[in-house]
């Protein structure tokens, strides 16, 4: 199965275009009161959008407030580094001068983090609608394993033609291959 499937390329392409969107919002807002202000707004938007785009990734299509989400301790460490090393870029005076940015407001560090969360809100509001709409989706090969009901109607993503099913079973040769030979359960009888 290759990396880069059709699902993910229209996934990152969706979410491309919303962190696009709204960091242009961000920049076309505060760009009239001061140039500095709305680079610094866009930058940390961005950063944490590509935090929240990495979660978006990690779930698979399955939505990110899930149990397996919290399975990777090295990239919650990365995302708190990262975090922390954002606002250092932005509060922290010598960082400033070095990466030409400017304090934030709580009002403007609020508006910035609410972007991002409007983007894990889209995100997790396309996967529901999704899966209303098309309910035998498979977002991933883990998700069988999420699901054991699920993994009984999604038994492979290849559908055989119906002239090839058997009573409505794929007539699988690997399924004859693999069975041992049927025995009858009548004894023969001594004569």
């Amino acid at each position: 199965e290759p990396i880069l499937t059709n699902t993910r390329l229209r996934r990152i392409l969706s979410t491309t275009a919303v962190m696009s969107a709204a960091i242009i919002w961000v920049l076309i807002r505060y760009r009239s009161a001061d140039a500095l202000l709305a680079s610094t707004m866009a930058f940390t938007t961005f950063v944490f959008a590509q935090l929240v785009n990495s979660l978006i990734v990690r779930s698979d299509g399955r939505g990110v407030f899930r149990r397996h989400t919290l399975t990777n301790p090295a990239l919650w460490l990365t995302i708190a580094a990262v975090s922390a090393m954002q606002v250092a870029v932005v509060e922290v005076p010598v960082l400033q001068r070095i990466f030409d940015t400017v304090g934030l407001t709580w009002h403007q560090w609020g508006l910035c983090l609410a972007v991002v969360a409007a983007l894990l809100v889209v995100e997790e509001v396309w996967i529901r609608v999704r899966l209303w709409i098309w309910p035998d989706t498979d977002p991933s090969p883990l998700h069988r394993l999420a699901s054991p009901r699920r993994a009984l109607s999604i038994a492979s993503p290849y559908r055989p033609p119906p002239w090839l099913t058997a009573y409505g079973r794929a007539a699988s040769p690997m399924r004859a291959r693999c069975a041992p030979p049927r025995r009858s359960r009548r004894r023969k009888r001594p004569t």
